[in-house]
């Protein structure tokens, strides 16, 4: 039996295409799959993505990572939660689900 990838997680959109496809700024979808760095008063600091790109390199993403971020763009628009507790539900089921 051979195994296949599913066609709906192979890394098929860049950035700039899903942004523009989500009605997202490319800079937040960016942080989102790769992380950005922060400043802190005992040095430059980096967090980590909430999105695991389809790509390694975080430059080309699924379907599956495109369903996310819209997830993600509607759970802060609509629903107004803080992107600290995204990160912590988030962090939790990585945990839990691995």
């Amino acid at each position: 039996m051979s195994m296949r990838k599913n066609v709906l997680d192979a890394p098929a959109y860049g950035l700039t295409e899903a942004a523009h496809l989500l009605s997202l700024p490319v800079p937040t979808l960016r942080s989102w799959v790769r992380g950005r760095p922060y400043p802190t008063t005992s040095g430059p600091r980096h967090s980590g993505a909430v999105i695991s790109p389809a790509d390694p390199e975080g430059r080309h993403l699924s379907f599956t990572n495109l369903v996310e971020a819209h997830v993600l763009s509607a759970v802060r628009r609509e629903h107004r939660v803080k992107f600290s507790q995204v990160r912590n539900a988030v962090d939790f089921l990585r945990r839990r689900l691995k």
